[in-house]
């Protein structure tokens, strides 16, 4: 089965059992329907009565924006350890340059 995308290109419409969505997506099938209701996951394509399949293009575009959403978190949390990390040592120097002991207890000898 061949889809038309936004922009003009075929590409083969792929569908995903939910055993290969859960093995792929890396969750099961109580949180693949969890983020269902709150719309955080891709609906499925109902096949019959009892029979329904993902498209593995929505599947793979989900995955790939939560790892650019960890990567990103990961950016911004080194960013801030970085930043604590230099207001810490810059305590530290002016607490030795003037002669306290930069962890707050007793005086430098």
């Amino acid at each position: 089965m061949e889809h038309t995308e936004g922009n003009g290109t075929n590409t083969e419409l792929i569908l995903w059992r939910r055993s290969t969505v859960e093995a792929r997506a890396g969750i099961r099938r109580s949180m693949i329907y969890q983020l269902m209701a709150t719309g955080s996951f891709p609906k499925p394509v109902r096949l019959g009565p009892k029979a329904v399949a993902w498209v593995a293009s929505e599947v793979l575009e989900w995955i790939s924006a939560r790892v650019a959403e960890s990567r990103s978190a990961e950016g911004a949390a080194v960013a801030q350890t970085a930043s604590a990390e230099g207001r810490r040592r810059v305590a530290i120097k002016k607490a030795r340059a003037s002669g306290a002991s930069p962890f707050g207890v007793g005086t430098r000898s």
